[in-house]
């Protein structure tokens, strides 16, 4: 009966825990603490201590160090291992919940204290408060009454005896799911500002609120004719909490958008749809939800008509600078020149309309090469707009390139405002050039790829370049390469797939070698005075040890049932008993390095050589007799 309690107190560890003195440390998401199930426990009774981790990634059991376990025996380990899952985005984060049970027996009556633990975490060191204990001759015992589990059963006393009734039905347990209400799971949109003028920028922003995991499928928006919509990027907007009525939310930006108003008046943004698969459990499947926002009304206003400039173009609304350069203000005939003219500011950059160049007599135009860049994250639209001219002078001289003027709307300062470029004067020198010309005015207008292209001229001849090689004696033998050569792959793909195939042959080869590995490195760690680490080794090397003779996987067993097994395998009851003992003694070892010795360790070394030896001298037939 007591080895059944130790078994399930790994499943209930988490609503009979008291948590007498967890040291925590967190960094990084990763945190450490130590529980135990009692602070006060009789002589003949155990105590459970749990170490916690919480972390993104496996940690190993070499990585944790108990300083001490004072007048408690380790007298048995297990290992947990969990996912906490929450969303993000498009999808859902993972955390890995590892939880080291250690089985621990009083030797004696008396106040004794667990040790620090500590923990070596990607290149951090992390530790737990020790923990106090009172042995008892008799603890008093705890009332069986239990608690309630989230299913609706009672979890029972560990120490009770209807654990068998408890998982007489587990289809109830297992099948029944939590319904999630509409407070537990919603949406909503806000838009800021609500009031604007034509042309104004109105950011409208989705939010998720939840106290379930959720993965979000699509978000689906009304039609938004009345807009001209640009879309933000929110793919590393984090996740917050947020307390609404007392309740505690998981918060987080789904979408945005900045919408530009098309004329005044007042427009209705429609619900906003977030399909999203929520659940209470990763043990049930997903419930589909539909989720809606709330409408949301914009007041749109009139451009007011106060100052308004005779050029200025509703589409220009925002906050802009501009400027013009020219790639040389001094140039040959016919020569071209690039005139640029950039707009930057805030607004819808891809409406605004700049001003035109006007008609230049002693140029030739070429149509403008437009360049946009926008912004695609935060909540302002931003960026430029260029536009890239080609003016090829037709006479010499000074040539002027006018004053360019732009106007527009600052909803900021509720002003308009109107730039101006600088005159830009480009003097052009008279051309030698000789190409094919046509007077225009008083100028000469030049073919300016004149030159630019020459006639092909190809000479060749044809000439024999001697045997064809597919007549040659080479060719036969280098057209079986190809085969040849698969056929080898195949072969050496055969022989590597049947010498890594699950049989029990290889399972146990492999485990032989694993324990020879174990055993040099803890001759190492003896040598090196590391006791932690020399045990961790040596229980490794017996465990394998007996998977490679038996074929029995020690690993998630007790020592009791390893025993057991060892027994009906046939294995003779003397090597059993120093299999387990010795393998008791790396348990005590490992957790309580500090009392180890060089001598000790290096006699513990011998004996599991030669336990490991008797064993493998031992012919053991399928059937579990021994020859």
């Amino acid at each position: 009966m007591q080895r059944r309690h130790i078994q399930v107190l790994g499943l209930v560890l988490t609503s009979i825990t008291i948590l007498s003195s967890a040291g925590l440390a967190a960094g990084d998401d990763v945190s450490f603490s130590a529980s135990v199930d009692r602070t006060q426990v009789g002589l003949s009774e155990n105590v459970v201590l749990t170490l916690s981790v919480t972390a993104k990634n496996s940690v190993s059991s070499s990585s944790i160090k108990i300083s001490g376990t004072g007048n408690l025996r380790v007298a048995g380990t297990s290992r947990e291992e969990n996912l906490a899952f929450s969303f993000s985005g498009g999808s859902q984060n993972y955390k890995k919940i590892q939880k080291f049970v250690y089985i621990l027996k009083p030797t004696k009556i008396g106040k004794t204290r667990i040790g620090r633990a500590t923990l070596k975490y990607m290149g951090k060191n992390y530790s737990t408060n020790p923990i106090d204990i009172d042995v008892v001759k008799q603890a008093r015992r705890r009332p069986s009454a239990g608690r309630t589990s989230p299913l609706g059963r009672r979890f029972p006393s560990p120490f009770d005896d209807d654990w068998d009734d408890f998982f007489h039905t587990p289809r109830d347990m297992f099948h029944r799911r939590e319904e999630i209400g509409p407070n537990d799971i919603f949406v909503r949109a806000s838009a800021t500002p609500d009031d604007a003028v034509e042309g104004q920028q109105v950011t409208v922003t989705v939010s998720i609120y939840s106290k379930v995991g959720a993965r979000i499928a699509t978000i689906r928006w009304p039609k938004l004719d009345d807009f001209f919509s640009v879309d933000r990027d929110v793919s590393k907007a984090s996740t917050d909490q947020k307390y609404i009525k007392g309740e505690l939310y998981q918060f987080k930006v789904l979408d945005q958008k900045a919408l530009f108003p098309l004329s005044p008046g007042e427009i209705e943004i429609g619900p906003i749809e977030v399909e999203v698969e929520a659940s209470t459990s990763p043990f049930f499947p997903s419930q589909v939800r539909t989720l809606h926002t709330q409408p949301i009304t914009i007041k749109v206003l009139d451009l007011p008509s106060t100052g308004r400039p005779p050029d200025f173009d509703p589409s220009n609304v925002g906050h802009y600078s501009l400027s013009d350069t020219v790639d040389s203000s001094s140039v040959g005939l016919n020569q071209p020149v690039t005139y640029t003219l950039v707009l930057k500011g805030s607004g819808a950059i891809q409406r605004v309309r700049p001003p035109r160049l006007p008609t230049l007599p002693h140029f030739k135009t070429f149509d403008p090469n437009v360049d946009v860049k926008i912004s695609k994250r935060g909540r302002e639209v931003s960026g430029s707009k260029s536009f890239e001219y080609i003016l090829v002078p037709l006479t010499s001289g000074d040539l002027v390139i006018p004053s360019l003027k732009f106007s527009y709307y600052d909803p900021r300062d509720g002003e308009y405002r109107t730039l101006q470029t600088e005159r830009e004067v480009i003097k052009v020198a008279a051309s030698q050039s000789t190409g094919s010309v046509s007077t225009t005015g008083g100028g000469h207008e030049i073919n300016i790829l004149a030159g630019a292209f020459k006639p092909i001229r190809y000479k060749s001849s044809l000439k024999s370049f001697g045997r064809p090689f597919y007549k040659s004696s080479l060719f036969i033998p280098l057209l079986a390469v190809p085969p040849i050569v698969y056929l080898l792959v195949l072969a050496v793909v055969f022989v590597r797939a049947r010498g890594r195939a699950d049989s029990a042959r290889n399972r146990m080869r492999r485990a032989w070698a694993r324990g020879q590995r174990h055993l040099k490195r803890a001759g190492q760690m003896a040598a090196a005075g590391n006791a932690a680490e020399f045990y961790s080794e040596i229980k490794d090397a017996l465990l394998d040890g007996i998977e490679a003779r038996c074929g029995i996987a020690a690993q998630g067993i007790t020592m009791a049932e390893l025993a057991r097994r060892m027994e009906e395998m046939g294995v003779p009851r003397e090597i059993t008993d120093a299999y387990t003992a010795e393998a008791e003694n790396c348990d005590f070892g490992r957790f309580a390095p500090a009392t180890s010795r060089g001598e000790q360790m290096l006699e513990s070394l011998d004996r599991v050589r030669k336990i490991i030896k008797r064993i493998e001298r031992e012919r053991i037939r399928p059937d579990g007799t021994v020859r």
